[in-house]
């Protein structure tokens, strides 16, 4: 509002604001400012909005199948769901008449098109998976532990996540969560574990508590990492 208010130009990806997007537009058209805005800039994922709206229109006389959309990349952010879901979402809207409206929870109504959030989903299929191991195949296969990874405390989205883990888990969850953190990701880029790339970061040292904690747990003994362990670590991992 305020590059644009200034008479500047604007280049936005991001979809916070998007409830203000049509008024973002009039201030562009009537101060003699500039508004570029996509979901998403990529070529391909552009294609894809393409092809989702197409197979929309094409499905739109099958009323006996339903829609919706799995998001696994974007569930931590604080403005979930992404942008190219959204996009996605509001293609299908267009060209599906049985539809209406986008929700990121459970639909209340058929009209509604669910932006499902896969990481429950997912977990709770893997439980499925090993229940199915465990009868037939070997009985005393448990589940050990579950770490909460990528976790961003200011999304109320993955508190409720959260809560819901910990309340069919119980105390298998670990204390120890694992943050959202840049290091982390850029970690294996470089061939190394956290801990010899970036202890200090808070990813490396969320992961040094989880291995204290996993430790703990099983009554193992352990020594803390020096400085000396970290160049050992990093000189085994180079093969130097």
């Amino acid at each position: 509002r305020t590059i644009l208010e200034a008479g500047g130009r604007v280049v936005c990806g991001t979809t916070g604001w998007l409830d203000n997007l049509a008024e973002m537009k009039q201030k562009a058209l009537t101060l003699g400012g500039a508004l570029f805005y996509a979901s998403n800039f990529s070529i391909g994922v552009n294609m894809m909005f393409k092809l989702n709206k197409r197979l929309a229109e094409l499905m739109n006389p099958y009323k006996e199948y339903d829609v919706r959309i799995e998001e696994t990349h974007h569930i931590w952010k604080k403005d979930a769901p992404s942008g190219t879901a959204i996009t996605l979402a509001e293609g299908i809207i267009e060209n599906l008449d049985r539809k209406s409206e986008w929700v990121n929870s459970k639909p209340e109504t058929a009209e509604q098109l669910e932006i499902y959030f896969y990481a429950l989903e997912g977990l709770s299929q893997l439980m499925n998976t090993v229940r199915l191991i465990k009868q037939p195949l070997n009985p005393g296969l448990t589940v050990e532990g579950v770490i909460l990874t990528m976790k961003d405390n200011r999304s109320n989205l993955v508190a409720e996540v959260s809560g819901e883990i910990s309340k069919f888990f119980g105390k298998k969850v670990y204390e120890t969560c694992v943050p959202h953190n840049i290091r982390l990701a850029e970690a294996p880029s470089h061939g190394e574990p956290i801990v010899a790339y970036d202890f200090t970061s808070k990813g490396g040292e969320a992961y040094y508590k989880l291995a204290i904690e996993l430790l703990e747990r099983n009554k193992d003994s352990y020594k803390k990492i020096t400085k000396l362990t970290l160049m050992n670590i990093r000189r085994d991992v180079n093969g130097n």
